[in-house]
């Protein structure tokens, strides 16, 4: 499964961190961790390549968990609404496949 969660802190996601294997389909075949990397990715590369917010990114060694923080004394709504975007994308996913994301939102 699939472990996505995001911490919100004064009503903005401000670090998000995805986890683990959705267990759909064989390794490199399986169509919900395809989605879920892909959205992964390109909300990364928007708030940091294009927006250029010096987010802090950790992926493990094994390529088996992402954490991506946003620094805490950092504002920018553009940043925001591309997490916001991926967490509503993974709501959508989470839907049609319940078993394979676990999905949780924290207030810190």
């Amino acid at each position: 499964m699939i472990k996505a969660h995001f911490f919100k802190q004064k009503g903005n996601i401000r670090k998000f961190s995805i986890s683990g294997h959705a267990s759909y389909g064989e390794k490199g075949e399986d169509i919900v961790c395809a989605g879920v990397s892909a959205c992964c990715e390109m909300t990364i590369n928007a708030i940091t390549e294009i927006l250029k917010v010096p987010a802090k990114v950790v992926i493990d060694s094994n390529d088996t968990s992402i954490v991506c923080s946003l620094p805490d004394d950092f504002i920018h709504s553009s940043a925001f609404v591309f997490v916001e975007s991926f967490l509503l994308e993974l709501k959508v996913m989470n839907n049609n496949y319940p078993d394979a994301i676990e999905l949780a939102v924290y207030e810190v």
